[in-house]
C-alpha cells in the first residue's frame, strides 16, 4: 500500500480547513438570515399592534 506524499496531504489538509471555513461562513450567514427575519416579524407585529394616532389639527 503507498503511503501518501507530503504534497498531498498538505493538499487533503488545505481543502479540510478550506471547508471548514465554508461552513462556518455559511453557518454564520444564516443565523444572521434568521435573526433579522426575527427582528423583522417583531417590528412588524408592533407597528401593526399600534393604535392609530389620531391627528386633530
Amino acid at each position: 500500500m503507498p503511503t501518501p506524499s507530503q504534497e498531498q496531504v498538505e493538499e487533503a489538509r488545505e481543502t479540510y480547513v478550506s471547508r471548514i471555513i465554508l461552513v462556518g461562513g455559511s453557518a454564520l450567514f444564516l443565523t444572521g438570515g434568521v435573526i433579522s427575519a426575527i427582528a423583522a416579524f417583531k417590528s412588524y407585529n408592533r407597528l401593526a399592534n399600534t393604535p392609530p394616532s389620531s391627528n386633530d389639527s
